[in-house]
């Protein structure tokens, strides 16, 4: 089964051209092993087209097979020593079985690896060496040339018999490629060469170097090209760069460089960039201060000496100073005589660090150790800062407070009192460049507090005035009294707690346990209620009807410790009776020829009616009790007058119900009409 190229391999595009000279060179790697293979017999088919108003215009067609082995020798008789081994090499690769050279062994051990080993080796090898010579890449059969036109369009396609073909489109102009900026540092017989590939590398493969020692006559540094990095990522900058060291035979004497690049067809461009310098002589000793002291009107006086340094290598010295030993040092006196080795420095601030610099004729400075000198200072440092003090449950308290940032900071001393308008007095004798303090009370103590303050001192002790007090309040392990439960009543299904407070002052909160009896084995917290509160009432509404339901409470104070609970108390919740109505209809009835009204009704709790009391008057201020009607009757018939109006209204009793009912007025009319 054929095999795929594992992506590409030496050119950064499939195909590559270039216009030159009236010609356009084409040159390609194979998509599969495969088809290279093939193109060993068939050869590949390039098919040039042209772009014209009416489409694409076929030119020409070559036909493109790998040299013989008589033609690469016959190419190869006036072939360069540098170029001859690329030659020899492609040859060897495309004949394997007729190698007559050093390649032989090379491949002798090749052959023990897969097939896909040997191939993918030979075509890399192949497109390798093509980019050293383009009559290469012909021989090797993966090149052609084509006449063409400067300005035109051109399409290309490459294929062998039953492969894909690959197209490739360009117009014959010269590529106007820019040459990176070459750039050198000089030193001691040598020059450090750099330069960026990063921009270029789509069209250059290599770079050559070419040295002068006048400026006129430039010769190759090295015969073989520097290769471009072909990592595309522009993220790693450390590969963008070739660096080349090269030596030089004398100091003093100006070398002349000259940078090209080398594209994929083998050629060089013909910009360059180009830089001059000379070696030096470097001076390879630091300067040592071994003297550096505070004058009485407050100068750095400082004294150095340089060991084994020749005076004509150096050209000046440089005072630099900094705040601190790892600060940012600035130039406080540049240009000083080679010759000086003392100088007196003004000093503006109270802490000072200095460096010396030996500036040399030529190369970088060369800079001695920092020495401190301390300046005047009668300035105490800032107040420290404090930012907390924490105790725990075993009386361990640890203060913190922010870096003071004083050069001349000797340190930070702590002081602690029991009350804060008492003496304080020192814990450590000798101060803290830290920022913590560690200290341990003991918790028996009576005092709930402990005071801490601060002070800075510098080395000349200089002290700041006192930080504002840190407080630590000590933990608290004695639980507070316990809250009451008063008094429980349940309505329908909610249960109301009165309860009395905890009659400790340290109480932040009183919580609420309830348990159904039964049900539950432990308690469940159902609230909790902050002491601002003054509502010594709770209602819980999440209870059931049938469930008992047991409460307790506890108070919590400050510190977290939680009192014993309360007493408990419990309830029933109960179904709620329905609330009873007295009557659910009340009718009348006229017999007009009777003379008769009969008054019906229908009570709301038949079974627990006693009797009803009738009452009856011509309004209802005017009414008297009439009869009574015992259960189960549920009427009553009275004589009423023609033309009569009254009116009635019926008071019912209940058993086991002292509640007052009564309803409302029941007007009735007998009206009959006269006759004429």
């Amino acid at each position: 089964m054929p095999y795929m190229m594992a992506g590409q391999m030496v050119l950064p595009e499939r195909v590559l051209s270039k216009y030159k000279d009236g010609q356009i060179l084409v040159k390609w790697e194979p998509a599969t092993i495969a088809e290279w293979k093939q193109s060993f017999n068939s050869g590949y088919i390039v098919e040039q087209y042209i772009a014209s108003p009416t489409g694409e215009k076929l030119l020409s067609v070559q036909k493109v097979k790998r040299a013989t082995t008589d033609e690469w020798d016959k190419a190869m008789s006036g072939i360069s020593s540098h170029k001859y081994d690329f030659y020899r090499g492609a040859r060897d690769l495309l004949y394997p079985e007729k190698s007559q050279t050093d390649m032989t062994r090379f491949l002798s051990v090749l052959r023990k690896k897969t097939d896909e080993t040997q191939d993918s080796f030979r075509l890399n090898f192949l497109s390798y060496v093509g980019i050293y010579d383009f009559r290469i890449s012909q021989l090797s059969g993966l090149g052609a040339r084509f006449e063409a036109t400067e300005g035109a369009s051109y399409t290309f396609k490459i294929y062998v018999e039953s492969h894909p073909p690959t197209e490739h489109r360009t117009r014959a102009v010269i590529a106007q490629t820019k040459v990176p900026q070459l750039t050198a540092e000089f030193d001691d017989h040598v020059a450090h060469l750099k330069w960026n590939t990063f921009e270029g590398k789509q069209y250059f493969y290599g770079y050559v170097l070419e040295k002068s020692d006048d400026g006129v006559r430039y010769e190759l540094k090295d015969s073989i090209p520097y290769y471009t990095n072909l990592d595309k990522d522009p993220a790693k900058t450390e590969l963008h760069f070739i660096k080349v060291n090269d030596s030089l035979s004398q100091n003093y004497v100006p070398y002349h460089y000259r940078l090209r690049g080398m594209d994929y067809f083998g050629e060089y461009s013909r910009e360059y960039t180009q830089f001059t310098g000379f070696g030096y002589d470097k001076v390879t000793v630091s300067p040592v201060v071994y003297y550096a002291d505070q004058t009485n009107d407050n100068m750095a006086h400082l004294k150095w000496e340089v060991p084994n340094a020749p005076e004509k290598l150096i050209k000046s010295f440089t005072i630099l100073r900094a705040d601190s030993l790892s600060g940012d040092y600035q130039p406080v006196k540049q240009d000083i005589d080679k010759s000086f080795r003392e100088i007196r420095i003004p000093m503006e601030h109270d802490a000072n660090y200095f460096r010396l610099e030996l500036v040399p004729e030529n190369g970088k400075p060369m800079s001695s150790m920092p020495v401190f000198v301390m300046g005047m200072d009668t300035v105490a440092p800032a107040v420290p800062v404090p930012i907390a003090a924490v105790i725990d449950s075993l009386g361990r308290v640890v203060l913190t407070w922010k870096r003071n940032t004083e050069a001349d900071l000797w340190g930070i001393r702590v002081f602690t009192a029991n009350f804060n308008d008492e003496e304080y007095v020192v814990l450590n004798a000798t101060p803290t460049i830290d920022t913590l303090y560690a200290d341990t009370l003991d918790l028996k103590f009576d005092t709930k507090k402990r005071f801490y303050i601060l002070q800075a001192a510098d080395k000349r002790n200089n002290r700041s005035p006192f930080s504002v007090p840190m407080i630590v309040t000590k933990p608290d392990k004695i639980k507070p009294g316990s809250p009451a439960v008063d008094h429980l009543e349940a309505h329908g299904t909610q249960v109301t707690l009165r309860w009395t407070a905890s009659g400790s002052d340290d109480v932040v909160m009183h919580r609420v346990y309830r348990r159904i009896v039964k049900e539950e084995e432990g308690w469940s917290l159902i609230g909790v209620i902050d002491t601002a509160s003054k509502h010594r009432v709770i209602i819980d509404t999440t209870v059931t009807v049938g469930g008992v339901y047991a409460y307790t409470m506890a108070a919590v104070d400050g510190a977290g410790n939680e009192s014993k609970p309360s007493n408990t108390r419990m309830c029933e919740i109960k179904e709620a009776e329905k609330p009873l109505i007295p009557f659910t209809a009340i009718s009348q009835k006229v017999d007009s020829i009777a003379g008769t009204v009969t008054i019906s009704w229908i009570s709301g709790a038949p079974d627990r009616l006693e009797t009803v009391v009738v009452y009856k008057g011509p309004d209802k201020d005017r009414m008297t009790r009439l009869m009574y009607v015992d259960s189960p009757l549920t009427s009553f018939t009275d004589e009423i007058k023609a033309n009569e109006k009254v009116v009635y209204r019926l008071k019912p009793s209940f058993k086991e119900d002292g509640t007052f009912y009564v309803s409302d007025i029941i007007e009735v009319s007998h009206l009959v009409k006269k006759e004429n």
